[in-house]
């Protein structure tokens, strides 16, 4: 009887690493969706005023590069996208494009450089 408890113990521990796991990839995506289309916005600012827009398009293209390592499926990305496309236009229209800078700009850019280290904190978070 033991044993028998102690082995479901043991597969519903390694279970629940697993959903900790799908968990911190989903967080994980949907973080680097919402980088990529604050890149996007601003590139397309850039580019409406003429301003080199390359930068802005890299760092889109890398953050949805990597969004795809965590969720491969590209229907979730694109229902993440849309949902941070909604976000972006509300808090522009009712904060201003400042309000942008000072949510994801330090984020966004410390995401694509160590993007390990902002996985690690969603495996960690409880």
């Amino acid at each position: 009887m033991i044993k028998i408890i102690l082995i479901a113990g043991l597969f519903l521990a390694g279970s629940a690493h697993a959903y900790e796991l799908e968990r911190a990839k989903a967080n994980m995506a949907q973080d680097l969706m919402f980088c990529m289309t604050y890149y996007a916005y601003w590139g397309k600012l850039d580019k409406s005023e003429g301003i080199d827009t390359s930068k802005m398009f890299d760092n889109a293209k890398w953050a949805l590069n990597l969004a795809q390592v965590y969720e491969p499926e590209i229907k979730k990305l694109d229902a993440i996208s849309e949902l941070a496309v909604n976000e972006i236009n509300k808090v522009t229209k009712e904060e201003g494009s400042t309000r942008l800078v000072l949510t994801y700009a330090e984020s966004c850019k410390a995401m694509l450089e160590h993007p390990t280290d902002r996985f690690k904190y969603w495996q960690d978070k409880k």
